[in-house]
């Protein structure tokens, strides 16, 4: 089967898995790579996430933290409402796929060279991928699984759509979105304000000691 069919084309819950294991591998093998062969701290200073400068009151850098991570969605968002393809046998291809693998790559990076703006210990290959998975103190599932859930309804919903160098275009009211879709988005932005709270929560922790 055409792994572009999984991605953009087929029921929600495949276009899910679809892309959640698109994403893990990627995000995986940028860890192991940039762990085993980049320096420490390669990114530093040189990505908005680095550089952002959280208040001092808990609501209010939970605040700051979920505005900087809705970026990610407004982008998939966005993205995905522009498909291409370069044949009319071709299935389109969604722009908001391509932010996803950017971030899984770019969240791959900052983890495997420890190139986040609080500085905290390097540690081992093993422990950076096992930690992802403690849920009560990293927000990377949270935020994760919210921008592939994200991704995974808007890939099949353009409005603008180019084949080779022919464009068309359809209007808002044309885009239909099913329960289980709506659910999706929901359910993907609670996710966001969970990963929200438990970095800001995590951040404080390791400022206060």
């Amino acid at each position: 089967m055409n792994y572009k069919k999984l991605l953009f084309t087929e029921g929600l819950l495949t276009r899910f898995f679809a892309f959640l294991l698109t994403f893990w591998v990627l995000f995986v093998t940028t860890i192991v790579i940039s762990h085993l062969s980049l320096p420490e701290g390669l990114l530093l200073g040189k990505i908005t996430g680095g550089n952002l400068e959280l208040s001092s009151n808990f609501f209010v850098s939970t605040l700051q933290i979920l505005t900087y991570n809705l970026i990610s969605i407004i982008c998939i968002v966005i993205g995905s409402l522009f498909a291409r393809r370069k044949k009319e046998k071709d299935i389109y291809h969604s722009y908001g796929a391509n932010v996803l693998i950017v971030l899984a790559v770019l969240f791959g990076l900052v983890l495997g060279t420890n190139s986040f703006g609080i500085q905290v210990e390097n540690v081992s290959l093993l422990y950076k991928i096992l930690g992802l998975f403690d849920v009560t103190q990293r927000s990377a599932i949270w935020e994760i699984t919210s921008i592939i859930m994200m991704t995974s309804v808007f890939s099949n919903k353009s409005l603008v759509f180019t084949t080779g160098k022919k464009t068309t275009t359809i209007k808002w009211k044309q885009l239909f979105f099913s329960k289980l879709e709506i659910g999706f988005i929901i359910v993907s932005l609670l996710f966001l304000v969970v990963g929200a709270i438990v970095e800001s929560t995590a951040i404080y922790s390791v400022l206060s000691k």
